[in-house]
């Protein structure tokens, strides 16, 4: 608050006002001592004497002190007024109210008899300080200079002087003249200190300025080297977030073809394989086993093709998560000879996002597919448990035990999508005989369509 109070502009307000009290008083001095020597003067019959030594008769001293203080009070009206709203008022106002200043401050000295012209110093620091515009200020100031010079009491020819205030002076005593004069010289030596002072506020304030737009460019030049480099940064970011958005879907592609090719090469080999097994004479019982081998090989073509367009794996095309599980135990078991597929189900699921539900599936079918291809298992056991908010996959089976050296493709991005829910999963052997794969994570509902 202190430092909003003596900041510049209110610097200049404040001196602009106190320059002002400065003038009223050294102009109530010059009233008062007017009216004081002329009631001396009455007062030892020096009327006759006095009147003889000046050109012109004075005005009423008494009516040009109420004047002086009526003008002042409205010198002071105007200053507050273009102090108050300096903001909102235009030019053209502002002008207008340093001309008023100056009408009043020249019949203040036509009242004082010319003897205090410093009082024109006044609209000259109003127009340093309120005025903007280079042209319009020049000329402002030049016209208060001159009406300054033509008002000066020892200008050759000044029709309006009556009556010089050092005659005034002079009529005391000799006392009284030395405390006078030292009084009015006091007086001139402020009103010229002010107006210096204000004058070097003014010059300051636009110092002040000039180094706040300085500071304010070299911050905006500051500004753009850095929008410059973060420009660069961005054509940077914008190009590895385009190859890592195409490794994402290379990704994406490899692990859909994975999952769907995988499943339906294995499933297509157990159908393959059962055919060698039927008796020769059941050409039926073959044909019958072709054809589901077919159907199998044209499902797993479709799933190919919708891979390749990002979308969701046939089966939960057409049915839902489980309806689509149980879809795929039912392929195994009728294309395959001696291995038996078994869905147990305990809970039922609640409407899960898209993502997760296919998170589910492709668990489910990674799981049937390593324990055929790794496992040699006959006997696979598909167990789906849920709750409200939590879900259990495990797929069982009967084969060597034997599990991947290392992790495989799919197996890592399954990985990865359980356990960006927060999950966790695990493929490992079974004590007594035959893997494990496991997967439990939280469940994600579907917002209400």
């Amino acid at each position: 608050m202190v430092r909003t109070l003596f900041d510049s502009r209110n610097r200049s307000s404040l001196l602009q006002l106190f320059y002002l009290l400065l003038n009223f008083g050294a102009s109530l001095f010059i009233a008062t001592l007017i009216v004081r020597t002329t009631d001396l003067i009455c007062y030892k019959d020096g009327g006759r004497t006095f009147l003889e030594q000046i050109n012109r008769a004075p005005l009423s001293p008494s009516f040009s002190r109420i004047a002086i203080l009526i003008l002042f009070f409205l010198l002071l009206g105007v200053s507050l007024m273009r102090i108050r709203f300096r903001e909102s008022l235009s030019n053209e106002v502002l002008v207008f109210t340093v001309l008023a200043d100056t009408v009043i401050c020249a019949v203040v000295l036509y009242l004082l008899n010319l003897s205090n012209k410093e009082i024109l110093l006044f609209p000259v620091a109003g127009t340093i300080l309120f005025v903007r515009g280079g042209q319009r200020k020049t000329v402002l100031i030049l016209f208060v200079v001159g009406l300054y010079i033509l008002l000066d009491p020892d200008f050759s020819y000044v029709p309006l002087l009556r009556v010089n205030l050092d005659q005034y002076i002079n009529f005391r005593n000799e006392a009284s003249r030395v405390s006078l004069y030292g009084a009015k010289s006091i007086l001139q030596s402020l009103n010229y200190f002010c107006f210096l002072l204000i004058v070097f506020v003014d010059i300051q304030s636009r110092i002040e300025e000039n180094r706040r737009v300085q500071e304010l460019n070299e911050a905006l030049g500051q500004s753009l080297k850095e929008l410059e480099v973060a420009n660069v940064q961005l054509v940077e970011y914008s190009k590895r977030s385009e190859d890592s958005a195409r490794v994402k879907e290379r990704n994406r592609l490899a692990r859909e073809i994975h999952d769907t090719v995988g499943h339906t090469l294995a499933g297509i080999e157990l159908g393959l394989t059962a055919c060698r097994k039927i008796p020769g004479d059941r050409t039926d019982l073959l044909l019958n086993q072709i054809d589901k081998v077919a159907e199998l090989a044209s499902q797993g073509s479709g799933d190919i093709r919708r891979s390749l367009n990002a979308l969701k794996p046939d089966a939960l095309e057409r049915y839902a998560m489980i309806p689509a599980i149980r879809s795929i135990v039912e392929q195994i078991n009728d294309c395959s000879d001696g291995i038996v597929c078994t869905l147990r189900q305990k809970g039922e699921p609640p409407r899960l996002i898209a993502q997760q539900e296919e998170l589910i599936y492709r668990i489910v079918q990674e799981g049937i597919t390593n324990a055929i291809r790794h496992g040699q298992g006959t006997d696979i056991l598909v167990d789906l448990a849920f709750s409200d908010d939590h879900a259990t996959v495990t797929v069982l089976d009967d084969g060597s035990g034997e599990t991947p050296g290392k992790e495989g493709f799919g197996l890592t991005h399954l990985r990865q999508g359980v356990e960006f829910y927060r999950g966790h999963l695990e493929l490992a052997g079974r004590e007594t005989g035959g893997c494990r794969l496991s997967a439990e994570l939280p469940l994600v509902r579907r917002s209400h369509d």
